[in-house]
């Protein structure tokens, strides 16, 4: 959905085409903090105390949960779980 008309929409790709890769690299860069600090804001407001990998993977879903399947944001949740979980005996 866009409520973004075909004429700026048009304008806006010309402008970007304009950029050097590098401030392309810097716009995406941005937009994806942005969308980061969003989610981890919306997430933090409903569950105060969330941390650590459970926040990371609550990000992580609340980001992809359009773009990806339940089952696989199931099996990177537990991988995220698998990894936290090594490197912490790791550091033991």
């Amino acid at each position: 959905m866009t409520d973004t008309s075909l004429a700026i929409r048009k304008k806006m790709s010309a402008m970007y085409a304009q950029l050097s890769d590098e401030q392309k690299l810097l716009k995406c860069s941005s937009l994806f903090s942005s969308a980061k600090t969003v989610a981890e804001s919306v997430i933090k407001e409903k569950h105060p105390n969330i941390c650590g990998v459970d926040l990371r993977i609550a990000v992580f879903r609340w980001l992809y949960r359009s773009a990806m399947s339940e089952s696989s944001l199931d099996e990177i949740a537990r991988h995220l779980r698998d990894t936290e979980h090594s490197t912490i005996l790791h550091t033991q």
